[in-house]
C-alpha cells in the first residue's frame, strides 16, 4: 500500500542492478522475540485506526484513488477457523455506494529496524480488492522519501503475494524494487520479511522469494538503512494499481470481504548491538528503573547501534540518556549520581521519550532520549550539533523543556506534543528554529485538559424569540425558528437566517465549580460582523460576546469562542444575536472539574447512587411517556411511565454504584392520563409493572430504545456488586455495556450523547464508545422504512421478496413505526394476517441470528447484511440494526461516577 503525498510521481520501474540472494535466514542469527500482537484483544497500546478516505491526512483517496473509506468499526476481534485462538478481522463491507474497510497502524507507538517482522494472514481475493501487511519509515518527510516496504500485497484475484520496497533514490527520483511468488493466499500463511543492514528478504511459510541488496545505502537506501518503520494492515478496494479508478464500483465483488490476521511478530538478533548487552560483565542488579534491563556494571560497554534509553546509576538514583552507534557505562559519560556505590547500567530498545531532529517535518539526522537532563555535552556526544534542531516528537504523557543555552538557561519552551517545525514556537523573543543547546526531559506537568461541562444542539432550544413568522428552512420543528439540514461534520440540523435581536435559550446548565470557562459557537456566515451574546437565566447575567467573522459561505462552518467566569450553580442558557448575519449548529461550554468530563470521577459506594442517565424529550407537539423494562427480579427506584410534557423537559435517574442490570427505555405517545394504552410505543411489559396496553392489543416491540447495563463502579467490592443475571455468581463487570438498537424496528428518531470519558473504539475490555461519544439518528424518520423489502433469504422463499416493512396501528390504521426484517417476520402483534415464524424457523432463521447455531461470521454474511433496512438506517446514522450488526451500535464505557448518559428522543414520524 501507499501513503504518498500530493505530488506524487507516476510509478516507474528505476532499472538498478541488484544482488539477488535466495535461501534461508543466515544460520548464526540468534532471533528473540521482542513484540507480537497475538490479538486475543484489541490493544490500543500497539494500534492506531486511521479513518475517512485520506483527505486528512494530505492524500485524499489514499493517494492511489481508493474507493473505500476506513473507519474502526470495521474491524473486530474474532474466533476464525484455523486460527491459533482468536484473529484480527478487517471486513470491507458497502453501504449503498460507499465502501467501508479499515486501516491500522503502530505508528508512534511500535516501530523496529532490522530484525524479522511477519504475520499470519488469510486473505480475500476478488476484483478491485487490495488487502495488504506492510511498514512506513518514520522520519525522512514525505513518501517516497520515508521509505515503504510491502510484506503482504494482494491485488484483485492474481495468484501470488508481492514483496515490495519504494524509496527515494540518490538522484532524488522515485524508485521500487518488487518480486512476487504463486500463492492461493485464501488460505492461512506466514508472510515474513528478514532485515538486516545488508539484505531485505521476503518469504511465505519460510520460503524466500524475493531479497533486496542495501549494502553501503546502494542507489540511495538508505532509508532502509538508518530508519525505524512503523507497522500498516489495512485493506483497501481499488485503486490506481488494482486498475478500479474513482468513479467505478467493485461490483463484480460480493460484500462483506474478509482479512484476517492471526497474529504479528517481531523479532530481533540478539548479537546485534542495540538488542540486548552480550560480553558485558555482571553483577547482583542493584534495582534498576520499571521497563530497564540490566545490561552492564560500572565501567563497563553498552554498545548500542540503534536508538535506545539509558539508565546509569544505584540504589534508586539514575541519570538517563540516549545511546547511539555504543556508548560507555562509566563516570565520565554520565557523571557519578550514587558516590562510592557500585553503579550499573540499564537499556531500553526503542525506548526513546523525546526525539530531536535536524530539519522540519522530522528529517535529517535524529536522536533519541529518555526523562533527565541533557546539557550541550550530552546532546554533542550522540552527535546532536548545537543550534541546529527544527523537529521534535514527544511520548504521551512527557514533556520536553528546550533551552537557548547551553547550562538549561536563556529563554526557553515546554511542548507536551510533536511539533514539525520549531519556527512557529517562541519563548521570550526567541525563535526556537536552530536555537537549542540543551533541553530536560521530564513527565508531563501540563494542566489538565479541558472537560466538555455541557454541550446544546442549536435546534433543541426550549425557548426562542424569532423576528419572522414561519420555518424559513421547512425541517426539524414547525414553530418560527429557521432550521435546516447542515453541512457540517456530524450532519443533523442547524439555526439559520439569525437576525438582530433573535435569541434562543437551553435548560440545565450546571457549573460545578466557579470559576473561568470557554463558551464555544458552531457558526457559518456569508458576510462579516455579526456578534452573539451569552448570557445566563434570561440575560440577567451577561457573560460576554463573541464576533462571527465571515467564513466563506452559509454552510462553511468554524469554531469561535470567549473565556468567562461562571459561579457553581444551575442555569439557563442564552445566546442572543446582537447583530445577526450567521448561522448556529452547536453550543459548548468547556471547563475543568465538570462532571461528564475526562476525570475518572469519585469510587463507588455501596449503597450510593450517581445520576447517570438522563432522558431528554425533542419533541415539541405532543407529551412523551418515558418507559422503562428490566429483566425479572430486578428492583428499579424510579417512576415508570414518567410524562414529559413538551421539547427540552427532561427525567434523570439514579444509577446504583453497585450496578444494575439489563435495562430499557423507550417513549410511547398517545397514550392515556397515566401513561398506558399508548398507540405509539405500546409494546408493553410484566404485570408487576403495571403495563397495560391498548383494546387492540400490546404494540410489537419495535419501539427506538436505549438498552444498557450500568457496570458496578471502581471502589465497590465485588461481594458488594449487583449480581450479572446472564452470569448467576458473578458480579457485574466494570464496564457498562449499552446499545442504540433498531434491532426490532423503530418508532421515533434518537440521539444518544456519552457524557465523560468513554475510549472510542475496541477495548480490552469490550467495543468501546462511539466517535465523539454520540450516536446521532435525529434524522431517522418514517420516510426511510422500506415498502418492498426482500426477505427471501436469497431466493430460498420468493413469497417474502417484496415486504413492507411499516408498522399501522390495526385500531386507527395510522403509521406506528417501523419493523425490522426480523421483527416483521418474528413479531404476530398487529400483523393484520402477515405470516410470522419462530426465531428457529428458516424463514426468519437468517435474520434473527439465534446464536447457536447461527454464529455472528455466518449472520454478519448473511442476508440480514444486505437488506434495504439496513442501508436506509446507516444512511442517517451507525446504530444496530440486526444481532451483529458488527461494531455498530454496541459500545462498552468504563463504568464511574462521573460518566453518564443523554438520551434524546423526537417527535415520531
Amino acid at each position: 500500500m501507499k501513503a504518498k503525498s500530493t505530488g506524487f510521481r507516476p510509478i516507474t520501474l528505476c532499472l538498478l542492478t541488484w544482488l539477488l540472494i535466495l535461501g534461508s535466514v543466515p544460520a548464526n542469527a540468534a532471533l528473540t522475540l521482542v513484540w507480537s500482537d497475538e490479538f486475543n484483544n484489541f490493544n490500543n497500546a500497539n494500534w492506531t485506526h486511521q479513518t475517512g478516505d485520506g483527505c486528512a491526512y494530505g492524500i485524499c483517496g489514499w493517494g492511489n484513488n481508493e474507493l473505500q473509506q476506513y473507519r474502526a468499526s470495521n474491524s473486530s476481534i474474532v474466533s476464525e477457523a484455523g486460527a491459533d485462538g482468536t484473529a484480527l478481522r478487517i471486513q470491507m463491507t458497502r453501504e449503498g455506494n460507499q465502501l467501508f474497510s479499515s486501516r491500522l497502524v503502530t505508528q508512534g507507538k511500535r516501530s523496529f529496524r532490522r530484525g524479522r517482522i511477519e504475520a499470519r494472514i488469510k486473505r480475500p481475493y476478488g476484483p478491485g480488492l487490495w488487502p495488504a501487511f506492510w511498514m512506513l519509515g518514520t522520519q525522512g518527510g514525505t513518501w517516497p522519501a520515508i521509505g515503504e516496504i510491502d510484506i503482504m500485497e494482494q491485488r484483485n484475484s492474481e495468484g501470488s503475494n508481492h514483496g515490495t520496497i519504494h524509496w527515494q533514490d540518490h538522484n532524488g527520483l522515485y524508485a521500487n524494487y518488487s518480486g512476487s511468488t504463486p500463492l492461493d493466499g485464501r488460505q492461512w500463511h506466514v508472510y515474513t520479511l528478514d532485515w538486516d543492514h545488508e539484505f531485505l528478504r521476503w518469504s511465505v511459510d519460510g520460503v524466500e522469494y524475493h531479497a533486496a541488496d542495501i549494502r553501503n545505502a546502494v542507489n540511495g537506501t538508505n532509508e532502509f538503512q538508518d530508519w525505524e518503520h512503523y507497522i500498516l494492515l489495512n485493506f483497501a478496494a481499488g485503486s490506481s494499481a488494482t486498475g478500479f479508478t474513482l468513479g467505478q464500483s467493485a461490483e463484480g465483488t460480493a460484500m462483506p470481504q474478509n482479512m484476517y490476521v492471526d497474529w504479528v511478530r517481531v523479532y530481533q538478533d540478539s548479537n546485534v548491538p542495540g538488542t540486548s548487552c552480550t560480553g558485558c560483565d555482571t553483577i547482583t542488579n542493584p534495582g534498576g528503573p520499571a521497563g530497564y534491563t540490566f545490561c552492564a556494571n560500572e565501567n563497563g560497554t553498552c554498545s548500542f547501534s540503534g536508538s535506545a534509553s539509558v539508565a546509569y546509576g544505584a540504589n534508586g538514583a539514575f541519570v538517563y540518556r540516549s545511546a547511539s552507534n555504543g556508548i560507555a557505562c562509566n563516570n565520565a559519560t554520565f557523571g557519578d549520581p550514587v558516590p562510592g556505590v557500585a553503579k550499573a547500567c540499564y537499556f531500553q530498545p526503542g525506548g526513546n521519550l523525546v526525539t530531536l531532529y535536524q530539519d522540519c517535518n522530522y528529517a535529517g539526522y535524529s536522536a533519541g532520549f529518555g526523562e533527565g537532563d541533557f546539557d550541550l555535552n550530552a546532546l554533542q556526544a550522540v552527535g546532536v550539533a548545537n543550534d541546529d534542531l527544527s523537529s521534535l516528537r514527544v511520548a504521551p504523557g512527557y514533556q520536553v523543556t528546550l533551552f537557548e543555552h547551553a547550562g538549561f538557561g536563556g529563554a526557553s519552551i515546554t511542548l507536551s506534543s510533536d511539533d514539525a517545525c520549531l519556527t512557529d514556537n517562541s519563548a521570550g523573543g526567541l525563535n526556537f528554529n536552530d536555537e537549542v543547546s540543551s533541553m530536560r526531559v521530564t513527565a508531563d506537568s501540563s494542566p489538565p485538559i479541558p472537560e466538555v461541562c455541557a454541550a446544546y444542539e442549536a435546534e433543541d432550544y426550549v425557548a426562542f424569540f424569532d423576528t419572522t413568522a414561519g420555518n424559513e428552512g421547512g425541517q426539524y420543528r414547525t414553530d418560527d425558528v429557521d432550521i435546516e439540514a447542515t453541512a457540517d461534520s456530524g450532519g443533523g440540523h442547524n439555526v439559520g437566517w439569525i437576525d438582530t435581536t433573535e435569541w434562543l435559550a437551553f435548560n440545565n446548565l450546571t457549573i460545578p465549580s466557579s470559576g473561568t470557562y470557554t463558551i464555544k459557537l458552531r457558526v457559518a456566515s456569508d458576510q462579516s460582523g455579526g456578534q452573539a451574546s451569552i448570557d445566563l437565566n434570561g440575560g440577567n447575567i451577561v457573560l460576554g460576546t463573541i464576533d462571527i467573522p465571515y467564513t466563506g459561505g452559509w454552510q462553511n462552518w468554524t469554531t469561535v469562542s470567549t473565556t468567562v467566569n461562571i459561579n457553581a450553580g444551575t442555569y439557563s442558557l442564552g445566546v442572543f444575536a446582537a447583530v445577526g448575519g450567521w448561522n448556529l449548529n452547536w453550543i459548548e461550554i468547556e471547563g475543568t472539574g465538570c462532571g461528564g468530563g475526562v476525570s475518572p470521577g469519585g469510587p463507588g459506594v455501596a449503597g450510593a447512587t450517581n445520576k447517570r442517565l438522563k432522558i431528554i424529550s425533542a419533541c415539541p407537539t405532543q407529551p412523551m411517556w418515558i418507559q422503562w423494562l428490566t429483566a425479572p427480579g430486578i428492583q428499579f427506584n424510579a417512576p415508570n411511565r414518567h410524562r414529559l410534557n413538551t421539547a427540552g423537559d427532561y427525567i434523570e435517574y439514579d444509577i446504583p454504584d453497585v450496578g444494575l442490570a439489563a435495562m430499557r427505555f423507550w417513549p410511547g405517545f398517545g397514550c392515556d392520563a397515566n401513561g398506558h394504552n399508548c398507540t405509539i410505543g405500546a409494546s408493553g411489559g410484566p404485570a408487576e409493572l403495571d403495563f397495560t396496553c391498548p383494546p387492540e392489543g400490546c404494540a410489537p416491540p419495535i419501539d427506538s430504545k436505549f438498552e444498557i447495563t450500568f457496570a458496578c463502579i471502581d471502589g465497590v467490592s465485588e461481594g458488594d456488586c449487583f449480581q450479572n443475571p446472564s452470569a448467576p455468581g458473578q458480579p457485574l463487570g466494570r464496564n457498562d455495556w449499552w446499545n442504540s438498537s433498531v434491532v426490532d424496528g423503530f418508532t421515533a428518531p434518537m440521539k444518544v450523547q456519552v457524557k465523560g470519558n468513554c475510549p472510542v473504539g475496541p477495548q480490552p475490555d469490550g467495543p468501546g464508545g462511539p466517535p465523539g461519544g454520540l450516536i446521532d439518528c435525529s434524522q431517522l424518520t418514517w420516510s426511510s422504512c422500506p415498502t418492498n423489502e426482500n426477505l427471501s433469504s436469497n431466493g430460498q422463499y420468493p413469497g417474502l421478496s417484496n415486504v413492507d416493512l411499516r408498522v399501522f396501528n390495526p385500531a386507527t390504521g395510522a403509521q406506528a413505526g417501523c419493523y425490522s426484517p426480523s421483527g416483521k417476520l418474528g413479531f404476530s402483534h398487529w400483523a393484520g394476517g402477515f405470516q410470522t415464524y419462530p426465531t428457529t424457523d428458516p424463514h426468519l432463521l437468517m435474520y434473527a441470528c439465534p446464536t447457536p447455531p447461527i454464529s455472528p461470521e455466518q449472520c454478519s454474511n448473511g442476508p440480514a447484511h444486505f437488506t434495504q433496512y439496513r442501508t436506509s438506517v446507516h444512511a442517517k446514522c451507525d446504530t444496530y440494526t440486526y444481532p451483529y450488526d458488527d461494531g455498530v451500535g454496541l459500545s462498552s464505557c468504563p463504568g464511574a461516577t462521573n460518566l453518564s448518559y443523554e438520551i434524546t428522543f423526537y417527535c415520531p414520524g
